[in-house]
């Protein structure tokens, strides 16, 4: 089971994600199974309780970022949202 999965199957990830140097070392222990970006070219909307693993080097958001409530977005490298990331 990759990290990311294990990541998943916990209720909160507040505990292991909550402060800057928590996160710092989650990335650190990550590598990403594809080097190619994955692009959206408009807004992407995880709906009400979505869990979405995106295990690639970086994820590009042309759009908004739109999570409705209880949804989980986690990426394996770097996120970059154009517009606005609206919870």
């Amino acid at each position: 089971m990759s990290l990311l999965e294990t990541l998943l199957g916990h209720a909160s990830l507040h505990d292991r994600a909550s402060t800057a140097k928590k996160r710092a070392a989650l990335k650190a222990k990550l590598t990403p199974a594809a080097e190619t970006p994955k692009v959206f070219a408009k807004s992407l909307k995880l709906a009400e309780g979505d869990d979405r693993v995106l295990d690639v080097a970086r994820v590009e958001v042309k759009g908004n970022l739109v999570l409705d409530d209880q949804s989980r977005l986690l990426v394996a490298g770097d996120l970059v949202v154009e517009g606005n990331i609206l919870r």
